[in-house]
Order: structure tokens, then C-alpha cells, then sequence
């Protein structure tokens, strides 16, 4: 009898798993996803009127603590870009560089409901130009007489360093910027019905079988 094998999947390009890994490099937090009842264009305008500080709107205060600003404008794809940058406090006029992109998805669900995808990476340049600092001190390293493994381990801690330092610095921003359009449609979040698991209500027997146990043991004690 002829023995049958099963087809023989092919191996992904090792270019494949290099892009991955480029990929989850740059990515700060995976796509979340938020659904609100407004069509694309009004989140759009809820986004930028909520972006500009007013009296009008001192709920939203917090969200521009520290001078904290919000830039946003749309790519080719008509998806939201923004990025958040604050004041420096040792110049009033400076701001900090944004070291992070938050893309917001839009997609039209009916029913004047809408879906927001967002997902926040670095930005590249940003990346490129932390690593300029690491370079250069390990351009002095390389000339000093030190063991070659000890070399080795301060230039990798010093990329390392800087690296991780840029990516929690972005991490944070990628955090402000959820948060401000979290904030910015509140009150525009469909509300969910909650609703009761089928067993839900075995523990509301658990809890009245506790009580009058405890009931009891309450009478018992005082009658003792």
C-alpha cells in the first residue's frame, strides 16, 4: 500500500520574520480598538475641538497638564495621526520632540456608529538619532585598553540604555494620547447592557446560605 504524505508547506521567506522583528521593534502596544457612536467625520472634528484648551471644556483639563499639546492631521489612507509633545522645563518656549505616532483607524459601522483601530509606534528618526550618543561614546571606548569582553558589555549597555529609554518615553506618550481621546469621546461611547452570567444566581444562594449561617452562629454565641 502506497503510503500518502501530506503536502509539504512552504518555508516563509526569512525576510518574513526580519520584518516581524523590525516591526515589533517600533510597536509600542498592540491595536486597541474603540467603538463610539458618531460617524468618522464628527469623531474627526471631536478630536481637534477637544485638541484646542478652553474654558469651555475644564473636564478636559488634565489632559494638557504640564503644557502637554496635541498635533494631529490625516495621511493618505484618511487615517487620524497624532502626536503629543509638552513643555520643557528649563526653557518656556521649548518643547519636548514626540518620540511616538498613535495611527487612528476609522471605519464606519451604520447606524452613525464608528470604530476606532489604534495602535501607536516610534518614530523612526526619533530612534535613529538616540542612538547617535551611544555611538559616539563607543567611537572613544573602542581605543581603551580594557578587556574585550567588558568593552563589549558597555557599548551593548549603552545602546541598551538609550534604546529602552526612548521606547518608555514613548510608551508614555502613546499612554497620553489614549487617554485624551478616551477622555475627548466619553460621552460618546455606546453604553454596553450588562448582563448576568446564566449561574449568576447560584452565588446569590451561596450569599443567603452564608448570612443565615452566620446568623446562627451569631445567636449561639450570645446565647452561650
Amino acid at each position: 500500500m502506497a503510503t500518502v504524505h501530506p503536502p509539504l508547506q512552504p518555508s516563509a521567506p526569512p525576510w518574513n520574520w526580519l520584518a516581524r522583528l523590525w516591526r515589533s521593534l517600533w510597536t509600542v502596544h498592540p491595536p486597541l480598538e474603540m467603538v463610539v457612536a458618531l460617524r468618522p467625520a464628527d469623531v474627526l472634528a471631536t478630536l481637534k475641538t477637544a485638541a484646542k484648551p478652553s474654558v469651555e471644556r475644564l473636564h478636559l483639563r488634565e489632559l494638557f497638564a504640564s503644557g502637554r499639546r496635541y498635533q494631529m492631521a490625516l495621511d493618505r489612507n484618511a487615517d487620524l495621526l497624532m502626536q503629543t509633545t509638552s513643555k520643557v522645563g528649563w526653557h518656556p518656549r521649548h518643547r519636548t520632540i514626540a518620540s511616538a505616532t498613535l495611527r487612528a483607524r476609522l471605519e464606519y459601522l451604520g447606524d452613525g456608529t464608528t470604530r476606532l483601530t489604534l495602535s501607536s509606534r516610534m518614530r523612526v528618526l526619533v530612534g535613529l538619532e538616540s542612538l547617535l550618543m551611544p555611538a559616539f561614546m563607543t567611537s572613544m571606548l573602542v581605543y581603551m585598553p580594557w578587556d574585550g569582553l567588558l568593552l563589549a558589555l558597555l557599548i551593548a549597555a549603552l545602546f541598551s540604555l538609550s534604546w529602552l529609554g526612548l521606547r518608555a518615553n514613548a510608551a508614555l506618550e502613546a499612554q497620553e494620547m489614549l487617554f485624551f481621546i478616551y477622555k475627548a469621546l466619553e460621552d460618546q461611547r455606546p453604553a454596553e447592557p450588562l448582563t448576568l452570567h446564566e449561574s449568576g444566581h447560584i452565588v446569590y444562594d451561596y450569599a443567603r446560605e452564608f448570612q443565615t449561617a452566620w446568623d446562627k452562629f451569631h445567636d449561639e454565641l450570645h446565647a452561650s
